[in-house]
């Protein structure tokens, strides 16, 4: 009888780590950050919009970066950082140029990061530095910086000539 409340104690934090082990974890859906796969195409999968009390909450996995007169659709990594920059949006940045290869401008609070050193920068990349600066960047290069990944532009035709040499206003928006 003396061990009961140790043997309590033991079974609840088994049951805690086998919940948390679980895939998204043990809530419902495919582990992978996204709602249950069901019949629907893949388009009307894109946004689910979820009332909450207080906010509205938008799930997307593509943003529209506006530009002028141009648009480009860019696919979001799964992480806790592009969740978390979608529910910022619609967002419009004046972002200032650097090293003839990026945009970057700071966000009004800071992102969960998990940064990484990526060795090779592609044109496209939509990237945070830090937990607040966010940089597009427009031409492919090495690099030795760590950043962490938001997404990733799909058809970067035309971003360079887009952006400019000089700062430019970008409009960033869920899709």
């Amino acid at each position: 009888m003396k061990n009961s409340p140790i043997i309590l104690l033991l079974w609840i934090t088994f049951v805690t780590i086998m919940q948390a082990c679980e895939p998204n974890g043990g809530l419902p859906g495919n582990g992978q950050g996204q709602p249950p796969i069901s019949d629907t195409t893949e388009e009307e999968n894109t946004t689910d919009t979820t009332e909450t009390t207080d906010t509205t909450i938008i799930m997307t996995n593509q943003i529209l970066i506006q530009i002028g007169s141009k648009s480009f659709e860019a696919q979001l990594e799964d992480n806790a950082t592009a969740q978390a920059f979608v529910q910022m949006l619609p967002l419009t940045l004046q972002m200032e140029e650097l090293n003839g290869n990026e945009k970057y401008s700071y966000l009004p609070e800071s992102l969960p990061t998990n940064s990484e050193r990526p060795r090779r920068i592609e044109t496209g990349d939509l990237m945070l530095f830090g937990n607040n600066c966010l940089v597009l960047f427009y031409q492919s290069f090495s690099t030795g910086y760590s950043y962490t990944r938001i997404g990733k532009i799909g058809n970067s035709s035309g971003l360079e000539e887009a952006v400019g040499r000089g700062d430019v206003s970008i409009r960033f928006s869920a899709l």
